[in-house]
């Protein structure tokens, strides 16, 4: 896949089910590689430059850890632990979701596009990126 930014797009992982809200949402996630260092990262691939707000700290959150542009498109990436895998338990993954949607409401933050693409299990919980 093509580069965007300093980070290797490896997959491009599944929008939300049909029927969802958040199906409609423009933004594409894909697992990738950051070029410089080898380590795996969730890249978010927006369809213009916003303003990114400033995300809470939470071990319910995966945490961002870079933004840029990359041509007209912005970039938002969020940290993959090496032992992430897609959550697949559902009860760990309705707590770990709604304790992340939580933490980001009480911030006055939404999320927007919720999906099993965004569900991480990772250290015994699930994390939202």
């Amino acid at each position: 896949m093509k580069p965007i930014g300093p980070y290797v797009a490896v997959q491009t992982l599944p929008p939300p089910a049909d029927g969802v809200a958040a199906a409609d949402s423009p933004i594409q996630t894909l697992r990738a590689t950051d070029r410089l260092t080898g380590i795996p990262v969730l890249l978010h691939v927006l369809p213009h430059a916003q303003g990114l707000p400033e995300v809470p700290s939470s071990p319910d959150l995966l945490p961002v850890v870079d933004s840029g542009m990359d041509g007209e498109h912005a970039y938002l990436v969020t940290e993959l632990p090496l032992l992430a895998h897609p959550a697949q338990d559902p009860l760990l993954t309705a707590r770990g979701a709604l304790a992340a949607l939580s933490a980001l409401h009480a911030h006055g933050l939404a999320h927007g596009g919720v999906s099993r693409a965004q569900l991480w299990n990772y250290d015994g919980g699930v994390a939202l990126a």
